[in-house]
């Protein structure tokens, strides 16, 4: 059974017709490690879209689907900025959430203001369903497994089939949710009054009250931990009992990574600060890094390379071992948008320049 994420998305080939194409999923491609941008990366290309992007899945090397804000999607080609077929409208006001289907070729969709819940069938190259659901959440949408997919409006959690859209089943929620998370098998909701439940599936496995709010975030743990950011506190449970295994206290955070050691678990503060916790000894280590400010988006990192976007503009190269600042780029305006695309990295400014970096 496979499970889309926000990190690997594998696609092995493309063939353009219908509204931007059949897409063939796979698993054989690999995303390149950051180490290979562990020197200062060049500029390839530029080019001004009239859109602003909202989400980018790589493909392969050479080509991403994006979403836009505008309720668009398309194929872009990395190598040359330029989009590749047609685009497609589905109506829209907004995107809210987009979630890759890898076994089922295909991605959901939600959008809150448009009240509406679909998939997409990349290999057919159309919309397979498309059902109105009022009161979507703005984090409501899971890729269960390969047959069904997870929607959450404010008092309920939605099954549907993956192939139809019909209802299998329903959670209902007196309390009201604030959010749906997913980590592996398990699905995670969090709950007006702070309560996380675990689901697997959809059938309760446990619940904890963590004080939680709607900017709680559940961050892939280890095989047995899940790791969660609120506020200024990481919260670090059993995965299997929702048993708090420890807590780490610190400034407001933007970011949390787990370093594939099963130990140290690296934190980003929303100014940009970094420090290396270990969990076995509780020793913290502060990295000696320049402080530029704001860190707006979701950052990237792989083996011990990580690169930091902070919203005027300035992207810097952090090597995690030694705690380095080993390049930065100044872009020269605020970006809107930062995300890892074929060999390298992309960005959007507020001016909508995109931006293409390897």
């Amino acid at each position: 059974m496979k499970y889309a994420t926000h990190f690997i998305f594998l696609f092995t080939a493309h063939w353009f017709y219908g509204c931007y194409g059949s897409v063939i999923l796979d698993t054989e491609w690999v995303r390149q490690p950051l180490g290979s941008l562990s020197q200062k990366p060049n500029l390839k290309w530029e080019e001004k879209f009239n859109e602003p992007f909202q989400d980018v899945f790589p493909i392969n090397d050479s080509i991403a689907l994006v979403f836009t804000h505008r309720s668009t999607a398309f194929i872009l080609n990395s190598l040359s900025g330029k989009p590749e077929g047609s685009k497609w409208h589905p109506n829209l006001r907004k995107f809210s959430n987009v979630k890759i289907h890898t076994t089922e070729d295909g991605f959901a969709f939600t959008s809150r203001k448009g009240e509406m819940v679909g998939f997409y069938d990349l290999n057919l190259g159309k919309q397979r369903w498309k059902r109105t659901e009022k009161g979507l959440i703005g984090s409501g949408l899971a890729i269960v497994n390969d047959s069904q997919v997870a929607i959450a409006t404010r008092n309920k959690v939605k099954f549907l089939s993956v192939d139809s859209g019909d209802l299998i089943t329903e959670r209902k929620y007196r309390q009201g949710i604030l959010s749906l998370q997913q980590d592996g098998k398990f699905l995670f909701v969090i709950q007006d009054n702070g309560i996380l439940q675990a689901l697997e599936i959809d059938k309760l496995i446990w619940e904890a009250d963590l004080g939680l709010t709607h900017e709680s975030k559940i961050i892939r743990g280890w095989d047995s931990t899940l790791v969660i950011v609120n506020g200024k506190i990481v919260f670090i449970l059993d995965k299997g009992t929702g048993n708090k295994i420890d807590e780490i206290k610190w400034e407001p955070i933007a970011d949390v990574f787990l370093l594939p050691n099963g130990d140290h678990i690296i934190l980003i503060s929303k100014n940009g600060n970094m420090i290396s916790f270990s969990q076995s000894s509780g020793e913290q280590k502060e990295f000696d890094l320049p402080v530029r400010g704001l860190v707006k988006h979701t950052l990237s990192y792989s083996g011990d390379f990580c690169i930091l976007p902070f919203a005027d503009g300035t992207l810097t190269g952090i090597n995690i071992k030694n705690g380095s600042l080993e390049w930065q780029i100044e872009t020269g305006k605020p970006i809107t948008g930062f995300w890892r695309v074929g060999k390298g990295f992309m960005t959007q400014d507020v001016k909508k320049m995109l931006r293409y970096y390897q």
